[in-house]
């Protein structure tokens, strides 16, 4: 699953943004049996707004992405494996391409940078790199 990207509602009017996977389901103390995953989007990057220089991706790095775009780890999400299936099931989420390794480990690495990602978030990522998957 680490490294799957898809199209999913988000932001004020519900436009699909690319989102990947950065980790493999883990269960958390708060989440019980069930395995959850961290999601980041890419957000075009435009010259009027501000923007998290963590991971900034090229057009092309990933075949969706067709402008400069930046991970927007402040709006990092956690949701559950069952959930996200369901919704791919029922075309509200859309698999596109996963990531390349080398794009995957470049957002891992922002992520661990980041000012804009939570503690929590952050932590259960690197905690993740030290447990072999």
């Amino acid at each position: 699953m680490r490294g799957q990207c898809m199209l999913i509602p988000s932001g004020d009017n519900n436009h699909k943004h690319l989102f990947t996977v950065v980790i493999d389901p883990v269960t958390l103390p708060q989440t019980g049996s069930i395995p959850v995953v961290i999601l980041v989007n890419f957000t075009s990057i435009r010259d009027d707004v501000p923007y998290d220089d963590a991971c900034v991706v090229q057009a092309g790095e990933h075949p969706f992405i067709q402008h400069k775009s930046y991970v927007n780890y402040r709006c990092a999400r956690e949701d559950n494996i069952a959930h996200i299936n369901s919704l791919l099931d029922k075309g509200v989420f859309v698999k596109k391409e996963p990531c390349s390794q080398t794009l995957l480990e470049k957002i891992i690495a922002g992520a661990l940078k980041s000012k804009r990602i939570s503690r929590q978030f952050k932590q259960i990522i690197q905690d993740s790199i030290k447990t072999p998957t």
